[in-house]
């Protein structure tokens, strides 16, 4: 199973995003945050094992906007293989 980790504020983006998952018909798991910081917070409490395969930012999000998190997670060698796509 792949997992794909979201940060995204707007509730019909996540849905749309939700929904083109749910169309791949692929065995993916799919966990969504509000913001950055919550994503900091959520994949920091994560096992090594549990980590995303994939994880997507909104540019534009309260409290850290997404370049900010990508900043913060490349500068962890935690997290420095899982791939990001950082969109507006």
């Amino acid at each position: 199973m792949k997992r794909i980790l979201l940060a995204e504020d707007d509730l019909d983006d996540q849905d749309i995003f939700r929904h083109v998952v749910n169309e791949l018909n692929q065995d993916i798991e799919l966990s969504v945050v509000q913001d950055g910081e919550k994503l900091i917070e959520f994949i920091e409490l994560l096992p090594e094992p549990a980590l995303p395969h994939l994880i997507v930012l909104d540019q534009n999000m309260p409290r850290m906007r997404g370049s900010e998190t990508l900043a913060v997670l490349r500068s962890r060698p935690r997290y420095r293989d899982i791939p990001i796509v950082l969109y507006s």
